[in-house]
């Protein structure tokens, strides 16, 4: 089953279309072999989406795989069901995301996060409750949970700050320690947010331009000239401050999209 399972894999990864294979896949959904189970969670989410019908048979065991002692089969198992796009398993998806939000393990709460929007696309009226899940992991600590949950909030909500100010500053401290893709994500969120709550930089003031000649010819120039601007800095808000501080270290990041 097992060398099976690692060639049906492989000619997927060689694109090679295996879906056929899906109704035997799925009955091995219930062995005790970590390895297989793996390989079998690999294989389904290939193909779920394509095949609901057979998918949709497992959804008993992916909720018991939820409570398995290893923290990969647990996540796999939220990552499969939230792949397979039938909207009366939507509920069920929803209490299973709710349940892995407050998991032990940041791998199975980062694959909450990620199956959030999965959820909401499947029935919009969770929206509520999946914005709730966002509030908890955005108290998260851990990196790759805060990206999830930030791209979730992208996905769901992007304008309600009220769920961003209470961790923003959290969000400028830990953003150098996100990996690359994750620190593209909180910049950018962050920058919506502060050109949406800090005053710009810059103030213009309007200013007369000094004559030192007072002929014909200077004041005809004068009449046709546009008013001229100059740009006065003040003091920036201090949590702006704390935003270019927190980043400037990124600048020498290896991504050019993060200097970006």
């Amino acid at each position: 089953k097992l060398d099976a399972m690692k060639r049906l894999i492989a000619m997927i990864s060689q694109g090679k279309d295996v879906q056929n294979m899906l109704p035997i896949v799925v009955k091995l959904i219930v062995v005790k072999s970590l390895e297989i189970k793996k390989l079998v969670f690999m294989f389904l989410t290939h193909y779920a989406e394509a095949d609901q019908e057979n998918a949709i048979m497992v959804v008993n065991s992916f909720q018991k795989d939820l409570m398995h002692s290893n923290h990969f089969v647990r996540a796999l198992a939220l990552r499969v069901m939230s792949s397979v796009r039938v909207s009366v398993i939507a509920t069920i998806l929803a209490a299973s995301i709710e349940k892995a939000a407050s998991d032990s393990s940041a791998f199975v709460r980062k694959a909450a996060a990620m199956a959030i929007p999965k959820a909401y696309s499947l029935d919009d009226s969770l929206k509520d409750r999946m914005i709730t899940v966002i509030r908890t992991l955005l108290d998260d600590r851990n990196t790759l949970v805060l990206g999830a949950a930030i791209v979730a909030f992208n996905e769901l909500c992007p304008d309600n700050w009220d769920l961003i100010h209470k961790y923003y500053r959290k969000l400028c401290r830990l953003v150098v320690d996100c990996d690359e893709w994750t620190q593209i994500i909180v910049i950018q969120t962050l920058m919506r947010y502060c050109r949406a709550h800090f005053l710009s930089p810059f103030k213009e003031h309007k200013t007369e331009k000094k004559k030192f000649y007072s002929d014909d010819d200077e004041d005809e120039d004068d009449a046709n000239n546009p008013n001229e601007f100059v740009f006065t800095a003040f003091d920036l808000h201090p949590d702006h401050r704390l935003l270019l501080k927190s980043t400037q270290p990124l600048l020498q990041n290896r991504n050019v999209a993060v200097v970006l």
